[in-house]
């Protein structure tokens, strides 16, 4: 009975149901004869369910607080004494056989599970041919992954050398494109070589001999004027063409529809006792232009400039016509050639010739000349006037037959290699006067400067050196040509 009644108690959805089927046993009652009876219900009314219901629930709470114990709960379900011992209670329990047929029978069903799983489906003859492949390249993949290992381990010692060489040159600083003059400074060595596989030489028949001579000294090759323009394996972007004219350099221009057309454009013959340099030289028309105005000290022309920046070495003709000496320092060797040549050419002229003197060139790195000079030169021997003129990015694509000379000049430089800022720091160690930075006008100034002159297309922005000029004469002297 107590099996039966604990199987029924089980099915009580609720708390209330709970209570109604104890009391029901406990009143020698049946379950169906309770309060949630259908018909029953239906002859009772909301209140009088509700009150059945709370004394039934109170009955109940009694019954649990007097009956603490399960033993004591099982003899009441079963009709017993309260107190009544626990052998006289019959349970229904297992015999020793019974528990071994379950013992059996579980390990049987179990066995048949294991069995089922394990068991391997009926295969085709298609099916045992797809295994013979799939066994085939399940070995293919070991053979290749075992080959890849060893591959790896020979790649890893190969990867280990190169790695360390690589240390080797970080640390020990690769001398073809690192120089360091002091400590915290270096340069670039490779910047002041020619790039051979930039720039090529070529000429007309009669110039050949002058050719080859320039190919010795500049380490360049050789090409046929013919191959220049029609070879399809042409891979120059600048060539230095030699005829009875004189030496010219040439930016490539290439174009290749049907066939491959190639022409030489934005030539550049530097001659500065023809053109626009020597009119202005017979003119005397120099001496108004901004850039003089910003060179001048107490309204006269400096003894000594230094042009850190040499280019073309324009700028520094223009400044050694008006009686000063100019040391040009440029570090690219086609430009050094080409101003070397235009030099020869004016000392050749006799009324250009002192002009010519007053000119020097040097082929070194800007900042290497400058700090092996701060402490080497006297006060005396140091320059007036440090001027800059660094290559600047163009910002409009300027096709005027002025700027053809730049377009080819950038192509040849590279443009501002990065460093004005630090020739900046160390000219004013070695300017006795000013400094002069020349920006196209647009350019924002990278210091405050003392004092600025403006072209249509320019700017020369004037940086003191000297604590004494608080103020520049030459800033003055516009002053009262304006007034």
């Amino acid at each position: 009975m107590f099996r039966l009644g604990f199987q029924s108690l089980k099915k009580c959805q609720n708390t209330t149901a709970t209570a109604n089927y104890i009391y029901n046993i406990l009143h020698n009652r049946s379950y169906s004869n309770t309060v949630d009876d259908d018909d029953h219900q239906s002859s009772l009314t909301k209140k009088q369910k509700q009150n059945i219901l709370f004394s039934r629930q109170k009955n109940l709470n009694q019954f649990f607080t007097e009956v603490d114990d399960d033993r004591k709960l099982a003899n009441l379900i079963n009709g017993k004494p309260v107190d009544a011992p626990r052998d006289k209670i019959v349970f229904k329990t297992k015999s020793n056989s019974d528990s071994k047929q379950e013992e059996q029978s579980s390990t049987k069903s179990s066995s048949k599970l294991n069995n089922l799983k394990n068991k391997k489906p009926h295969k085709s003859q298609s099916d045992l041919v797809d295994n013979k492949k799939e066994k085939k390249i399940r070995q293919e993949r070991k053979q290749f992954k075992q080959q890849n290992q060893k591959n790896d381990n020979d790649n890893d010692v190969d990867d280990e050398d190169y790695i360390k060489d690589s240390r080797d040159k970080n640390n020990k600083r690769d001398p073809r494109y690192y120089k360091e003059v002091v400590p915290g400074i270096a340069i670039n060595p490779n910047l002041s070589k020619v790039k051979v596989e930039q720039i090529v030489v070529t000429s007309t028949e009669e110039c050949f001999d002058q050719a080859q001579d320039i190919c010795k000294e500049l380490g360049i090759n050789y090409m046929n004027y013919t191959n220049v323009v029609s070879d399809e394996t042409f891979s120059y972007e600048l060539v230095l063409y030699v005829t009875n004219g004189g030496v010219s350099l040439n930016q490539v221009d290439q174009s290749t529809n049907n066939k491959t057309i190639r022409k030489l454009v934005n030539q550049i013959s530097l001659d500065y006792t023809s053109g626009a340099l020597g009119y202005r030289t017979e003119r005397g028309s120099n001496m108004k232009s901004p850039m003089i105005r910003a060179v001048k000290i107490n309204k006269s022309l400096p003894d000594r400039i230094l042009d850190v920046t040499g280019g073309l070495g324009k700028d520094a003709w223009i400044m050694a016509t008006l009686g000063s000496h100019v040391t040009v320092v440029e570090r690219n060797p086609i430009l050094v050639y080409l101003m070397t040549r235009a030099l020869d050419i004016a000392k050749a002229h006799p009324e250009y010739k002192d002009i010519a003197e007053r000119m020097t060139i040097v082929h070194q790195d800007s900042v290497e000349y400058i700090l092996q000079n701060i402490n080497k030169l006297s006060q005396e021997e140091k320059p007036d006037v440090v001027y800059m003129d660094p290559m600047y990015p163009s910002k409009k694509k300027d096709k005027s037959s002025s700027k053809k000379d730049i377009i080819a000049i950038r192509l040849l430089v590279g443009g501002d290699r990065g460093d004005s800022t630090i020739i900046f720091a160390l000219s004013k160690r070695l300017a006795k006067n000013k400094i002069v930075w020349k920006k196209p006008k647009y350019a924002m100034s990278t210091f405050e400067a003392n004092h600025s002159f403006n072209s249509p297309d320019t700017r020369f922005d004037v940086y003191l050196t000297n604590p004494e000029n608080q103020q520049d004469p030459s800033k003055k002297e516009e002053e009262e040509e304006q007034d």
